[in-house]
């Protein structure tokens, strides 16, 4: 078995962030680390259902701002930029590996506009799933009939507190 971790990499002629992360994958008893990523900063790896690739947000202008989601086979190869828009949390493969589940920002940045998205994979479309409050954390079910994610759409929004939802 693998395991998939982060990595601050070298960043001495790096002026924004002041850190980059970048991905590793190494034998369950440490043996074979294997750099994955290269190049910008990678955050929210998400190991696909059958273990073949990673998804991943991407910052590839090293500017601070997570803006793509990516997959990568885990040997470092087959890389593939699946959106432009702004992604912001963490990301979950349907059970069957056939798409991506992201958190997006519909708004113009600075102004957040966090709702839950969708892509194919192998697709280009980014499909909206919720409109309403500021949502993220999303995962699948193990069954893929259902999705769970945290929402800031009530009056506890303004206290900062999510709750937790359930849509099919």
């Amino acid at each position: 078995s693998r395991i998939l971790y982060l990595l601050i990499a070298d960043v001495s002629n790096s002026i924004n962030p002041p850190f980059v992360f970048h991905f590793y994958v190494m034998h369950s008893d440490g043996s074979n680390q294997t750099q994955i990523t290269k190049g910008g900063s990678s955050i929210f790896p998400a190991w696909s259902p059958d273990g073949s690739k990673i998804a991943y947000v991407s910052d590839t202008n090293e500017d601070g701002y997570y803006e793509q989601l990516r997959t990568i086979d885990v040997d470092g190869t087959n890389l593939n930029k699946l959106t432009n828009n702004s992604v912001q949390d963490v990301v979950s493969w349907a059970p069957d590996g056939s798409k991506i589940l992201h958190t997006c920002n519909m708004g113009v940045e600075p102004e957040f506009d966090l709702q839950i998205c969708t892509i194919a994979i192998g697709g280009s479309e980014v499909k909206q799933l919720t409109d309403v409050g500021r949502n993220g954390t999303a995962s699948y079910s193990p069954d893929g009939s259902k999705i769970l994610f945290q929402s800031f759409r009530d009056t506890h929004a303004q206290e900062n507190v999510g709750q937790i939802y359930i849509m099919n």
